[in-house]
């Protein structure tokens, strides 16, 4: 049985069973996962077993769903994999429990906020991200990854 776990801020993660062979995440109580966050929409993802491999994809979710630091296209299964990092929102959800530690702790390490004027940019220390320099629209943060 696979199992995730989820994280946010400094509230405790929460590790679930994945006892469905597709199993949908997003805002809305409606989905099999609910995550609280004003930045992941109603239905943002969903997660498909498949033997032992399970896949992410994106349900043209408003503000995305980045996979150890890219961004998923819209309709696009990708596979998972122990230790990766699917970003939500303000959210981190990574496979199996024992990653959990070792993504938090990366992703503290690799970002850092930054304040322009009346627009709060995500300023990555990785070279390979290029922060964006417009007012979001309803975003906390907003960060372009040009793969």
């Amino acid at each position: 049985m696979r199992r995730i776990c989820i994280m946010r801020g400094k509230k405790e993660p929460r590790v679930l069973e994945l006892n469905l062979r597709i199993t949908h995440v997003g805002r809305s109580a409606i989905n099999d996962v609910q995550i609280k966050d004003k930045y992941v929409s109603r239905e943002h993802l969903l997660l498909r077993k498949s033997g032992d491999k399970l896949f992410v994809m994106d349900l043209r979710s408003e503000n995305g769903t980045f996979l150890n630091g890219n961004q998923i296209r819209h309709g696009t299964e990708i596979e998972v994999k122990e230790g990766d990092s699917i970003v939500v929102g303000m959210s981190v959800i990574c496979l199996e429990e024992k990653s959990s530690d070792e993504a938090l702790t990366l992703i503290r390490s690799v970002y850092s906020s930054k304040k322009h004027g009346d627009t709060d940019t995500l300023v990555a220390k990785n070279p390979g991200f290029q922060p964006v320099n417009h007012k979001p629209n309803d975003l906390e943060s907003n960060l372009r990854l040009d793969a």
